[in-house]
């Protein structure tokens, strides 16, 4: 559960919408399952929040894309982007292990066989030494009345009990198994991983198998699904995908193993606890004017080692929020309840500057972030302008008539004062409040350019009639 708490009776509408627009983490998914080395694999990195929704950059992100089997990779995304594509290009074979990572956001993994040159597939083994039964996915029996589905060490099968035997040490193949991450977090409260199944050629570069292949599986600490898969003759891994789901943490090793064969191949992994050791302060927006009415808010993130959003189970957390410059709300620290990962704070100013804003807990480092307060000056001249029109209008055109040019002096000063007078006034939300405006005048925007243009043009307009006309001579 997201919430976002306070201590005292100060309450702000909308934490949800607000951390939902926060970036927390990197993904990245892959458009090819397998390609050959010295190939070109398109891959795509996804900007996403806590809810794995994609949202936009707020600003431009340095990227960088790493592997096991290629140089690392600089990549820019750009700002109001939510994803951006690249080219691998992988020189060698064997598992590739993408990982995407960025200062301040949790990475993303993906993985990709890299299948060796066409010319390492071993030949078919000779008919003569193989007889093939009939593929049997449903789990084995193992001697000793154990069940591969137990968190425990796998028993291999007795391979005498077999009457019929498919060679496998006819071909020069052998299994490569991965667990991808190795170092797993838990997401709503399970550890989730994907488990890789490949050929190998005695090189270890995954090649296509010549025979169908129906490979046992089984862990220690977590549930593999399936517990029985099949690499399908002429594929490099299985057709559908293998998971390894775990309801705890620990150390995790992954079995794999034929039906034919008493020899069995392992990974490792770790399920790791999630818990807050770091702070992210977040200002949205990032840049404001300082009218004192225009809220900045403060969202404060609780974040674990790999800057992943995470929660304290059992206690709450008090955090400490200061700005250099402004007011915070409230003024009491910020209260994140246990099994919450976020709480909210606002700002304000009525003074242009940069405002320093941090972020402080007990046990935790400190986290800092800026907010740029700035006096509108485009607004007040469109604000400005506005006004000398509304006022012009209000006292009619006289045209080129004996004291024209006086007139359109006096017009044109009152506009520039009223309009202006009028503007600042409504950044404060004073027009709103007089009964004779009938316009919803705080229904109008005024940190945008059209809305100060009007709002300059309506002050203009009705102020001039407060004003004695100025004679003209006619």
């Amino acid at each position: 559960m997201l919430v976002g708490c306070f201590g005292g009776p100060f309450v702000v509408p909308g934490p949800l919408a607000q951390i939902a627009a926060i970036p927390t983490r990197l993904d990245l998914s892959v458009e090819v399952a397998e390609v050959e080395a010295g190939a070109v694999a398109p891959v795509v990195i996804h900007l996403t929040n806590v809810r794995n929704e994609e949202v936009a950059a707020p600003e431009a992100l340095a990227l960088t894309l790493t592997s096991n089997l290629t140089e690392r990779i600089q990549v820019t995304l750009p700002k109001g982007a939510s994803s951006i594509r690249q080219q691998v290009r992988f020189p060698r074979p064997g598992i590739a292990r993408l990982t995407v990572s960025s200062p301040r956001i949790a990475g993303g993994y993906a993985a990709m066989i890299v299948k060796a040159a066409r010319g390492s597939v071993p030949s078919p083994p000779s008919p003569v030494a193989v007889r093939r039964p009939p593929v049997d996915l449903r789990p084995p029996a193992v001697p000793g009345g154990a069940d591969v589905r137990l968190r425990r060490a796998p028993r291999v099968p007795d391979m005498a009990a077999s009457p019929t035997v498919t060679a496998v040490s006819a071909t020069p193949l052998q299994l490569g198994i991965e667990v991808i991450p190795t170092t797993v977090r838990p997401r709503a409260g399970r550890w989730v991983a994907d488990v890789w199944l490949v050929t190998l050629n005695p090189r270890g570069e995954p090649v296509p198998s010549p025979l169908d292949l129906p490979v046992n599986l089984a862990a220690t600490v977590g549930t593999v699904n399936p517990i029985r898969s099949l690499i399908a003759a002429g594929s490099v891994r299985p057709a559908n995908p293998i998971q390894l789901v775990a309801d705890r943490s620990g150390a995790e090793k992954v079995w794999a193993w034929l039906d034919t064969s008493a020899r069995t191949v392992s990974a490792e992994a770790v399920y790791q606890e999630a818990l807050p050791s770091q702070l992210r302060v977040v200002a949205n927006p990032g840049k404001a004017v300082n009218s004192g009415k225009n809220p900045v808010r403060i969202t404060v993130m609780l974040l674990d080692d790999a800057s992943l959003p995470a929660s304290f189970p059992d206690r709450d957390l008090e955090v400490t929020v200061t700005s250099s410059l402004g007011t915070i709300e409230p003024k009491t620290p910020v209260h994140i309840a246990g099994g919450a990962i976020s709480g909210e704070a606002v700002l304000t100013s009525t003074t242009a500057g940069r405002a320093e804003v941090r972020a402080s807990a007990l046990h935790m480092p400190d986290a800092e972030t800026r907010v740029e307060f700035v006096f509108p000056w485009l607004m007040v001249v469109l604000a400005m302008a506005g006004g000398t029109l509304g006022a012009t209008y209000r006292a009619g055109w006289h045209g080129f008539s004996r004291g024209w040019q006086r007139h359109a002096a006096v017009n044109g000063i009152a506009g520039l004062l009223l309009g202006t007078i009028f503007y600042a006034l409504s950044l404060l939300g004073a027009p709103a409040a007089i009964p004779q405006v009938a316009i919803p005048i705080a229904a109008i925007p005024t940190v945008n350019e059209l809305g100060a243009l009007a709002l300059g043009f309506l002050g203009g307009y009705y102020a001039r009639a407060w004003l004695p006309l100025v004679k003209t001579g006619r």
